[in-house]
């Protein structure tokens, strides 16, 4: 991913997805809980729906959009291609 690359604006949402979010793990920032509610409704999934595709308990999906956990890494890039925001583990 390119330094320049500037934040994600998602249409009709008011949090931006920062371009750190959406890179490879060695440069990667976790992503706010607004930048996970963002990419949850692109998605067209609910917290509770995403746990389930996944494989975890709903309550994980609701500490992450609390704040009290940061979402893992492979969490957060099954979302990404969800959202339709590509593959985040290339370069």
């Amino acid at each position: 991913m390119s330094e320049d690359r500037k934040p994600y604006r998602v249409k009709g949402i008011a949090e931006t997805v920062r371009p750190e979010t959406l890179a490879p793990f060695h440069q990667w920032t976790p992503p706010s809980p607004g930048e996970i509610r963002a990419a949850l409704q692109v998605a067209g999934w609910t917290g509770e729906g995403f746990a389930k595709v996944i494989g975890i308990n709903p309550r994980t999906v609701r500490r992450w959009l609390g704040g009290d956990v940061d979402i893992p890494y492979a969490a957060w890039a099954v979302l990404c291609i969800a959202a339709g925001w590509g593959v985040i583990w290339d370069e």
